[in-house]
């Protein structure tokens, strides 16, 4: 009964993962090519359109010239890129961001129960 409900954890935790995983896939592809959600369809970051030309919009305060130079900086939007980039795959690819030593990005979840997940499609 003990590991019937582990088991089921288990897979619970890993549908949740991959869940997420879609979630902070969706804004990525968003902001490359513009799919017309958040970034209007020609807006694109491979359109020529920046990911971080937002923060112009909400700048206020102290920092708002920080920000608002930050803004439709190429390496604000390469970094942008990069992260949400490594977020989802950190969380859809199995252990696929980590290294060796056992970094706090490591998946807790055996590699064999996302796998079976993913097969259960």
């Amino acid at each position: 009964m003990d590991t019937d409900r582990r088991a089921l954890g288990e897979y619970s935790l890993a549908i949740y993962r991959i869940l997420v995983g879609w979630i902070f896939l969706w804004p990525f592809f968003d902001k490359l090519i513009g799919l017309g959600f958040q970034t209007p369809g020609p807006d694109g970051m491979v359109d020529g359109g920046s990911p971080s030309s937002f923060v112009t919009y909400v700048a206020d305060g102290y920092f708002a010239d920080f920000y608002i130079s930050a803004g439709g900086n190429l390496f604000v939007d390469v970094l942008i890129m990069v992260c949400s980039h490594r977020i989802f795959c950190s969380f859809l690819v199995p252990d696929g961001t980590t290294s060796d030593n056992h970094t706090p990005c490591q998946s807790s979840l055996p590699r064999s129960v996302i796998n079976d997940v993913i097969q259960l499609r």
